[in-house]
């Protein structure tokens, strides 16, 4: 029994080093605190740990070079800055980006820029509860939480905003009682790291898809609808910072 977060089988199919005979592509993440001047300009404070290309050693000198581009790119982007009192002010915010790698045809790896947010990082995530509710529920399916915190980052408020259940290959109708309980259960202990403007750090609200899968279909079915966030990646209702750079479908 598993909740769905990205398969790792997929890291193995793609041919790092290696021509591929078909078109092979693997998504996955990465992630940063960034400073944001009054200006819009952009400088990396920290760069975070890449989704499943991280988790492989010999994949080391890879990952840091997709680290070392994407960094680049993040401050080269232009942002709209915080506002405070009607006046821009410096401002720190957590960029998310999601990307896809595919073979080059030439040995090598093509990384493309699928979509990226501004916002809150998520700095505490205690999943006990959720394995519970699927354990309990034995039952697969989504749902999709609306989240309210404070500047410490705590979940001050949570609801059902909408659930789907997995049956027959698709998202329908309505999750299993069990798995909205759990799903409400876990988000009241998790954490955020919010924002900062001019050194203050900003309550706000957002959402976050929780998918409950026990099958390996469930785990790689298509979300329905507008999939973003994508699962387990909270979303801003309205970030302090906000992406001016349209940088979907850029490469890195």
């Amino acid at each position: 029994m598993s909740i769905r977060h990205w398969s790792l089988c997929l890291l193995m199919a793609l041919p790092i080093g290696a021509v591929a005979k078909t078109p092979t592509t693997l998504d996955f993440a990465d992630s940063a605190w960034v400073d944001v001047d009054a200006t819009g300009k952009a400088h990396v404070v920290e760069m975070e740990k890449v989704s499943k290309l991280g988790d492989v050693p010999k994949l080391a000198p890879v990952v840091e070079r997709i680290k070392g581009q994407l960094k680049d790119a993040i401050e080269s982007w232009r942002f709209l800055p915080a506002v405070r009192d009607g006046v821009a002010v410096e401002s720190h915010t957590h960029v998310r980006v999601e990307l896809e790698a595919s073979d080059d045809g030439l040995g090598g790896m093509a990384v493309r820029i699928r979509s990226a947010h501004t916002g809150p990082g998520v700095s505490g995530v205690d999943r006990t509860a959720l394995q519970l509710a699927l354990m309990r529920a034995q039952a697969e399916g989504l749902v999709k939480l609306k989240l309210a915190y404070d500047g410490s980052g705590k979940v001050t408020g949570a609801e059902v905003a909408e659930s789907m259940e997995y049956w027959h290959g698709k998202f329908s109708g309505q999750a299993d009682k069990a798995l909205r309980k759990g799903a409400l259960e876990a988000a009241n202990g998790w954490h955020l790291a919010p924002e900062t403007v001019d050194g203050h750090p900003l309550p706000g609200t957002g959402t976050v898809t929780v998918v409950f899968c026990l099958s390996s279909d469930c785990r790689v079915a298509p979300l329905p609808g507008d999939s973003s966030p994508e699962p387990w990646q909270f979303a801003a209702t309205d970030p302090a910072v906000k992406l001016l750079s349209k940088v979907a479908g850029t490469t890195l």
